[in-house]
């Protein structure tokens, strides 16, 4: 996970810190939080967040949200839900992600906003009307840090 791990585990209180830091890392990496927050059980159409239950049986998933960690919480989310379950969805990042099948990574500008980033939440916005989103769905939102940068529409 460190990188030059080899270069700075030059002793054994050294090592110690490395692997505390690692452990501390790997406890917030998206996919381990996406998974211990959510669960989804698509016999019976129920979605688990952090506790709270909700009932999608009668309704469709979507996803919108943005920020450095966007396009992981989103793959991590498709390991939750399967991607046929999703109506829908638009992230934006920084970097974009190969081989989503229900969420569309959108690349956008941080630490500076830019204009993919606007039109990113341009078309996350025009989702309800094209889908006709109604109170029976649900629209999860996923959102990290930069998302203040990646999603600059409305301002």
């Amino acid at each position: 996970m460190i990188q030059n791990r080899s270069e700075l585990a030059t002793t054994s209180r050294r090592r110690t810190v490395l692997d505390l830091v690692e452990t501390g890392i790997g406890a917030v990496l998206p996919e381990r939080v996406m998974q211990s927050a959510l669960s989804y059980d698509p016999e019976s159409g129920l979605l688990s967040v952090c506790g709270e239950s909700y009932d999608v049986s009668s309704g469709r998933i979507f996803v919108v949200g943005g920020g450095k960690a966007a396009a992981c919480m989103a793959e991590a989310l498709e390991g939750i839900i399967p991607p046929d379950h999703i109506a829908a969805g638009i992230v934006n990042c920084r970097h974009g992600s190969a081989g989503l099948r229900g969420i569309q990574v959108r690349e956008a500008g941080s630490p500076l906003p830019d204009e993919r980033g606007v039109e990113g939440v341009r078309d996350m916005l025009s989702l309800k009307d094209r889908y006709g989103i109604t109170e029976d769905d649900l629209v999860l939102s996923l959102i990290s840090g930069g998302g203040s940068a990646l999603l600059p529409s409305p301002a």
